[in-house]
C-alpha cells in the first residue's frame, strides 16, 4: 500500500506529512504510520513495504496549517494498492487567548499545539495572551497548553471554532510540586537512581528517578490528592518484573507550594561507652 501526498497551495510534493493507516474491522484501530520523503510519498519501511491483511481502511493525513484529509478503501487478498494522489488544502484559522484563571490576567509565551489529530499546528501566545493556528480538522480537534509552572493543559475544541471565527478562551491554574527524598534500604546513603511513580487527578504522571543526592522534583501538577510509589524491580532468571511495589506515600498538592514525600530514612551512627572500660581482651 503507497500513496502521494501534494501540497496544493504551493503545487508541489508535500514532503514531512504525517500519514496514518487505521483498520476498520471490528472498531477503529490504528496499523501503521509514516512521514512522507521529498517526493511526498510513503516509502520503506512502513506503508510501502508493509502487508497488510484484505479487510476496509482509512488512511489520515494530517500537517501543520492544513486541513485533515482522510481516503477510504478496500483491500482484497493479493493486492497491491497504491492510492490517488491525496492534495493537502490550507486550513481555517482558529483564534484563541490563554489567561491566568485567578486573575484573568494573559499568559504570554505560552505554546499551543494542535495534539490529535497528530501533525497539529503550533502556535505561542503574544503578550495580551493570544495566538492564532491555521488549521483545518474535520473532527473535534484537542489542543495542549504549555505554559512555565502551570499544568500542562488540554481541551478539546469543536471543529466549528475553526470555521466561525469566533475566539476560544483557554484559563490555566498554577499547580504544585511534589518532591521526593529517598534513602537506599540500609539507610547508609541516599537512594540514586530510583524510579517513582505518581498517579492523581488526570490519571498516571511521567515517573521521577532521583539523583545523586536521593531527591526529585516533578512538573508542575494540579491541585489534588496524589500517591507516590517507589518503582521495585525483581529479576528471577530470565524474567524481570517491574511493579509499584508496597511503599506508598500520600500527598496533597496545593497550588504554588511544594510538598516534600520521604522514602526511608538515614541511619544515624551509635557509639557506646563503658565505664569502667571493659577487659582488654572483651570482643
Amino acid at each position: 500500500l503507497t500513496t502521494h501526498v501534494l501540497d496544493t497551495d504551493r503545487g508541489r510534493p508535500g514532503a514531512g506529512i504525517t500519514v496514518k493507516l487505521f483498520s476498520l474491522e471490528g472498531g477503529r484501530h490504528l496499523v501503521a504510520t509514516a512521514v512522507t520523503n521529498s517526493d511526498g510519498r510513503t516509502g520503506d519501511p512502513l506503508l510501502g513495504g508493509d502487508t497488510f491483511r484484505a479487510g476496509t481502511y482509512e488512511l489520515e493525513v494530517s500537517a501543520p496549517g492544513f486541513r485533515l484529509e482522510t481516503r477510504g478503501m478496500t483491500l482484497e487478498p493479493g493486492e497491491s494498492l497504491e492510492l490517488e494522489p491525496v492534495g493537502l488544502y490550507p486550513g481555517e484559522t482558529f483564534l484563541g487567548e490563554v489567561a491566568e484563571a485567578s486573575s484573568g490576567d494573559p499568559l504570554p509565551g505560552a505554546s499551543v499545539e494542535v495534539v490529535e489529530p497528530p501533525g497539529g499546528a503550533r502556535a505561542v501566545t503574544d503578550e495580551e495572551g493570544l495566538f492564532v493556528i491555521q488549521a483545518g480538522p474535520s473532527r473535534p480537534a484537542v489542543v495542549r497548553i504549555d505554559a512555565t509552572g502551570y499544568p500542562e493543559h488540554t481541551k478539546e475544541v469543536p471543529s466549528s471554532a475553526f470555521e466561525s471565527g469566533e475566539r476560544v478562551r483557554f484559563e490555566l491554574r498554577t499547580g504544585g510540586w511534589i518532591e521526593i527524598r529517598a534513602w537506599s534500604r540500609e539507610g547508609d546513603a541516599p537512594c540514586v537512581a530510583c524510579e517513582f511513580s505518581i498517579s492523581g487527578p488526570g490519571g498516571r504522571r511521567p515517573s521521577l528517578v532521583t539523583g545523586s543526592g536521593g531527591r526529585a522534583v516533578s512538573a508542575p501538577l494540579p491541585e489534588g490528592r496524589y500517591s507516590v510509589s517507589q518503582v521495585e524491580v525483581q529479576s528471577t532468571g530470565s524474567v524481570v518484573r517491574v511493579s509499584g511495589g508496597q511503599n506508598v506515600r500520600w500527598a496533597k498538592v496545593v497550588p504554588d507550594e511544594t510538598v516534600t514525600v520521604e522514602f526511608g530514612e538515614p541511619t544515624l551512627p551509635l557509639q557506646a561507652h563503658f565505664r569502667p572500660a571493659p577487659p582488654s581482651d572483651w570482643t
